[in-house]
């Protein structure tokens, strides 16, 4: 059997296999304490919070199994996300990183 790569698929595989790579200052993580690294971690979540307003998931429950024939049931959850807790979790990770920065 035969496959044949497109050259843009090929230019797609060669550019997105590479890792990404941040440059950071030599002395970031002596500097930073845990609640620094606490407050950005708080940060990051404040802001996906702030983009996904809900999460989604559909969950599948068998009813009913009869030998081989089997009845599911599928159900759709939504948890959503409300917008004063994303601000919130912001402004706690930003006075967190803050009160690890004067620590250190």
């Amino acid at each position: 059997m035969y496959f044949s790569i497109s050259p843009l698929e090929l230019e797609l595989q060669r550019n997105f296999a590479r890792p990404i790579a941040v440059a950071l200052p030599a002395n970031v993580e002596a500097d930073m304490k845990p609640v620094a690294m606490l407050g950005v971690v708080l940060i990051i979540l404040g802001v996906v919070g702030l983009f996904l307003s809900r999460v989604t998931w559909t969950e599948t429950k068998p009813v009913v199994k009869l030998g081989p024939l089997q009845v599911n049931s599928q159900e759709d959850h939504t948890v959503w996300i409300p917008t004063a807790a994303g601000v919130v979790t912001v402004l706690a990770g930003l006075g967190l990183v803050f009160a690890g920065r004067r620590a250190a």
